[in-house]
């Protein structure tokens, strides 16, 4: 028991340390995704005068990693009137952005929700942040069924707020968060938990629906269903901090769900509201009408007929690569006794997040230091 308090605890302030930098690290971005928005709402007011832009999505929520995209929504284009309607919308718009130099190559992608996928050239200082070397844009049409902001809004004013911070207890958890002294304190358990698992699923092109992997909200829901409803599961462990609702979420998830007390052979993994209207993860019949054929169910709580999973066909690969990050977490040099002491002279957490990004392929980047006198002005 006491070695799996120490190994919960490390990976506890392993994530929290590596969820704080890797935030910090992206600081400086905030002001180009404002410069993107206020260039967009220019451009769009040519054909829609009365439009308005909005950023939603990660961004918008404080969910944003170093892989995320730029969602930017345009509302008041009304792409019903449009000939062509919301692709000859868009297509339109796409057409205009050629031409604009903040922009570099706006490309229309017919998916199920129309976009416009496009990239913000950035400074030389500021490239290595996004992983693709630029700021990554998906740009969508309002055409009153959107429901991108409804979903951000939910995660950012109800989720994040309900599901406050597990704060380690263990002397040796709480000696390396002192040690550190973070900046950011993450006020909630789900920022943290979410970061690292989108950074986890993004290293093998999974963290996406267009690839049959887990979208942003899908992953946020999952994350949402281990801490509200885990509690017997995590028990006296919620005192290790995240580092046991990590190990939760991937032993949950990762699982076959045939074996995890299914009533059926034909069970597949879901994440369904309970009886007291909170997200709970458990199993559903592959015959459920919900799945639609897909072989995993999310239940979104502002709309219980859609399945964010829907697009997750991909979910085989999803979970092979959760068991293989449970294993190496087990194994990792941040479960190690006395490991960190012997690394980094920049305090336990801060070894332990090396460690814990070494174990799971995660993003390591430094904040940029007077990056912020470079912001774009105007």
């Amino acid at each position: 028991a006491s070695a799996r308090a120490e190994r919960l605890g490390r990976i506890s302030a392993g994530v929290e340390a590596w969820a704080t930098a890797t935030q910090e690290s992206l600081s400086p971005l905030h002001a180009w995704v404002a410069r993107s928005r206020a260039a967009l709402q220019v451009a769009a007011a040519r054909i829609w005068p009365d439009c308005t832009v909005e950023v939603y999505g990660s961004w918008a929520a404080g969910l944003q990693a170093h892989h995320s995209d730029v969602d930017l929504l345009v509302r008041g284009a009304e792409p019903g009137s449009c000939a062509g309607g919301m692709v000859g919308a868009l297509r339109e718009l796409a057409a205009l952005l050629e031409g604009e130099e903040w922009i570099s190559q706006p490309t229309l992608v017919s998916a199920r929700v129309p976009l416009i996928k496009a990239f913000a050239p950035l400074p030389p200082h500021l490239a290595p942040l996004p992983r693709s070397g630029r700021l990554a844009l998906d740009i969508s049409l309002d055409d009153g069924g959107h429901a991108g902001a409804s979903s951000t809004a939910f995660t950012k004013d109800v989720l994040l707020p309900s599901l406050p911070a597990l704060r380690p207890t263990t002397a040796r958890a709480q000696g390396a968060e002192a040690s550190t002294r973070p900046r950011r304190v993450h006020d909630s358990s789900l920022r943290p938990l979410v970061l690292v698992l989108k950074s986890l699923l993004a290293s093998r092109g999974l963290s996406d629906g267009y690839t049959g992997g887990l979208t942003g909200y899908a992953i946020v829901l999952m994350a949402a269903a281990v801490l509200q409803h885990h509690e017997a599961s995590l028990g006296r462990e919620r005192s290790l901090g995240v580092g046991a609702a990590l190990a939760c979420f991937l032993e949950t998830y990762s699982r076959d769900p045939r074996h995890a007390h299914a009533p059926h052979r034909h069970a597949v993994h879901a994440v369904t509201l309970d009886a007291g209207a909170r997200l709970q993860p458990t199993v559903v019949c592959r015959s459920d009408p919900l799945l639609g054929g897909a072989p995993l169910l999310v239940q979104d709580p502002l709309d219980v007929e859609n399945n964010v999973g829907a697009s997750a066909f991909n979910f085989p690969s999803v979970q092979r690569l959760l068991r293989e990050a449970l294993e190496r977490l087990d194994t990792a040099s941040c479960c190690a006794a006395g490991e960190a002491d012997a690394r980094a002279d920049g305090g336990t957490s801060g070894a332990d997040a090396i460690a814990l990004a070494e174990a799971l392929s995660l993003d390591r980047h430094e904040p940029q230091e007077g990056a912020m006198s470079d912001c774009p002005r105007g």
